[in-house]
């Protein structure tokens, strides 16, 4: 299942490349994928590459032996529509989604590299061939088409590795860091050599992004693996520099110059990569130090959980409640979620995060049954965590190590996670019910997925998003809606709960209308942990079904 989820992303990331044109091939060699721009690049329209034979687009000698999930670098020739061949370079990769099976080949035209503009060991373009390709982007730019990046990166160590390994295990960790970082970045403009150890990436980002910070660090990533070659492993130490076009340089040398400046900023740092623009670099220094203090924060015990009661509709009765996190920092006190949680998503601190909630929630799960009390606690799931490849080990040692029963844990995961990612998500939530745990849909009527799709995903509970509860029962349109989800729901066999209730009125009128349960500040706010047991205690229920 690991590896036929990493194909699948790889082949996301391969079919959303802008710059590269993106073919599928099946096993008879008959095209059943083709993207605009590999359409583009032939000369055809997508419909009429569909159904083609594959060797009448590209030819190769390079190509001897059988595919494989090991993407493989040649150089070929295309033929367009019109009889014309272009030179390309190739990456050919088997990518496998259970019985279904592609040869993927991502194209990029060599727009007429020649060998004074080819670097003779990597391949790659050269400096000459570099300058002259940003020197037309910045053309383009001046023309209102969009800034764009200019990244150097430098592979430090290896002049050391040089003199114990010899200059011929060099020159293949060099070979090896073009091909990693063709692999890494598919969608670049442009991978280049300029020198040494010095490469160079144009990325169509030139506003300084999470994105562009986020290719920098998978950049840098890709390099830090060690390099075996000829018996000898060298690990080096990959260092960035960027600039942005046209606010660092409105030259070819003068934004070079301010990649460099940044870049050498970044060797004196402890950070691997640098922006030149002051602005960038502070909003990028700050995501990192939040970065580090979430780190430690997991490591002092600033992290602590708020839980918000689930109220059953018929009985008033607390039935569980749903964990949420919060984070209390020494110095900058109350952090908000939003402030947090979306860069510890996007990093992938979100799993150490994520893990500690699960416990923490179970640990709470434990003390309420065993006081007599029959209780869930809903726990949030994100993307990062459902695509860890070790999810459900996790979840299944969790709930063993915390001595709490499957059914007393229920995952919750938003409809845009759930539509974003269909067949993972699908065939995840089906081993997660199989453990005995309990999942439900979030925010429901936000996202935009079809009933037909959902009535098939295996969730326990759907759950109306606050924005249509917030007007019920006097607002039609709203009041329409929610009528509409609750059908949904009963008919597919889903317990509904209604979020965001603030009156007794809005929970009579879903009770009438067959919501199950419901949670909101009519209830309670969210308690912390710590209070939680005693709020319990005093708790009385509200007699919502019943009129005063």
């Amino acid at each position: 299942m690991e590896k036929t989820q990493s194909g699948v992303a790889r082949f996301r990331t391969l079919t959303e490349s802008a710059h590269a044109g993106v073919l599928g091939s099946d096993d008879e060699g008959s095209v059943r994928y083709c993207s605009a721009r590999a359409a583009s690049l032939f000369g055809y329209s997508d419909d009429d590459v569909i159904g083609a034979k594959i060797a009448d687009l590209i030819a190769t000698d390079g190509l001897t032996e059988p595919a494989t999930d090991t993407p493989r670098d040649l150089k070929a020739v295309g033929q367009r529509a019109d009889g014309s061949t272009f030179p390309i370079d190739l990456t050919v990769v088997s990518v496998k989604a259970g019985a279904t099976g592609l040869l993927i080949w991502v194209v990029r035209e060599r727009s007429g590299v020649d060998v004074d503009l080819e670097d003779p060991l990597t391949l790659l373009p050269n400096r000459r061939f570099c300058v002259q390709r940003v020197r037309e982007r910045l053309e383009h730019t001046s023309l209102n088409q969009g800034g764009f990046a200019l990244l150097v990166i430098a592979l430090g160590g290896i002049d050391d590795f040089n003199r114990r390994a010899g200059r011929a295990a060099g020159d293949a960790v060099l070979v090896e860091t073009a091909s990693r970082l063709r692999h890494s970045v598919p969608s670049a403009d442009l991978i280049g050599r300029l020198d040494g150890a010095e490469f160079c990436v144009v990325a169509a980002d030139g506003s300084g992004s999470p994105e562009l910070e986020s290719l920098a660090r998978t950049l840098a990533e890709s390099l830090s693996f060690p390099f075996e070659t000829g018996g000898e492993s060298f690990v080096g130490t990959p260092k960035i520099g960027i600039s942005l076009a046209p606010i660092d340089g409105s030259t070819a040398d003068a934004l070079f110059q301010s990649a460099l400046t940044a870049l050498d900023r970044a060797k004196h740092d402890v950070a691997s990569t640098c922006f030149h623009s002051e602005e960038v670099s502070g909003r990028l220094n700050r995501r990192r130090e939040l970065q580090e203090a979430i780190r430690a924060g997991l490591d002092t015990d600033q992290f602590s959980l708020d839980f918000l009661p689930v109220v059953d509709l018929a009985t008033g009765g607390v039935i569980g409640a749903e964990a949420l996190l919060r984070w209390r920092h020494p110095e900058r006190g109350q952090i908000a979620p939003l402030d947090f949680i979306p860069l510890a998503e996007e990093t992938g601190l979100m799993l150490p995060l994520g893990t500690w909630v699960l416990r923490e929630a179970l640990r709470c799960a434990k003390r309420w049954n065993a006081s007599g009390r029959t209780m869930r606690v809903s726990v949030n799931v994100t993307s990062r965590q459902l695509n860890s490849p070790a999810f459900i080990r996790q979840l299944t040692a969790a709930i063993s190590a915390s001595g709490c029963r499957p059914e007393w844990l229920e995952l919750e995961m938003t409809e845009s996670i759930v539509m974003a990612q269909a067949a993972t998500v699908q065939m995840i939530l089906s081993e997660v019910r199989a453990a005995g745990v309990r999942t439900a849909l979030d925010d429901f009527g936000t996202g935009y997925s079809s009933m037909a799709y959902l009535k098939s995903i295996p969730v326990d509970v759907i759950k109306i998003d606050r924005s249509f509860v917030d007007g019920i029962p006097h607002d039609n349109a709203d009041s329409s809606i929610v009528r509409a989800i609750v059908a949904f729901a009963l008919c597919t066999g889903r317990e509904v709960r209604a979020e965001g209730v603030t009156s007794l009125e809005q929970a009579r009128w879903l009770h009438a209308e067959g919501c199950d349960a419901a949670q909101g500040f009519f209830f309670s706010k969210p308690i912390p942990a710590s209070e939680f047991d005693a709020w319990l205690a005093a708790y009385e229920a509200e007699a919502v079904v019943e009129e005063p």
